[in-house]
């Protein structure tokens, strides 16, 4: 390749010194050689240089498309996943509105429930203590009856100065009391 490069260097001297074409500074045998130099060059750099070059850009631009493409999946994935994280969450709230709903209308009825039952038996109470206090009236009356009856029949006997029989005694009570009774009213 030196050797290439003196020759040139020689001839360009040599057209120098000639007329015509070599007046202007080209020498046609020097020309030829170093476009024959440049072609050796250029296949040199083709089988040792570019190949390899345009392999590993090939390989690059590849690993980029594939990144690019991964990237691009990975993007879609993502908002598939939003999505479905959005669904999800939407259903969690409406499952969870529906399962207060629902409490509330347990806990109603529920209330509702205990507020009947208080009151019926609420209700059960004072029956049973109008009863309870009806049956002591007519233990009092039935008591104070038969005091009267007694005190009455004790009092006859005083005023009467005699003691009556049973029947007798009975009868006097008896109307005594309804006409008491009778006055009462």
């Amino acid at each position: 390749m030196l050797t290439l490069i003196a020759q040139a260097a020689e001839h360009a001297s040599e057209a120098a010194s000639k007329s015509g074409i070599a007046a202007i500074g080209l020498d046609v045998k020097s020309l030829i050689l170093q476009i024959i130099n440049f072609a050796i060059l250029l296949l040199i750099l083709k089988k040792f240089a570019y190949k390899p070059i345009v392999g590993i850009l090939e390989e690059r631009r590849k690993k980029i498309e594939e990144s690019l493409k991964t990237a691009k999946e990975i993007e879609e994935e993502k908002k598939r996943m939003e999505k479905i994280k959005e669904d999800v969450i939407k259903q969690t709230n409406l499952k969870s509105q529906e399962i207060i709903d629902q409490s509330r209308k347990q806990s109603q009825e529920i209330i509702k429930n205990a507020e009947i039952s208080a009151q019926k038996r609420g209700e059960q109470l004072i029956k049973e203590s109008h009863a309870k206090i009806d049956q002591e009236i007519q233990e009092v009356r039935n008591s104070l009856k038969s005091e009267t009856l007694s005190l009455v029949a004790a009092a006859t006997e005083k005023i009467i100065g005699k003691k009556l029989d049973s029947t007798e005694d009975s009868e006097l009570i008896k109307e005594a009391l309804v006409s008491v009774e009778f006055k009462n009213k």
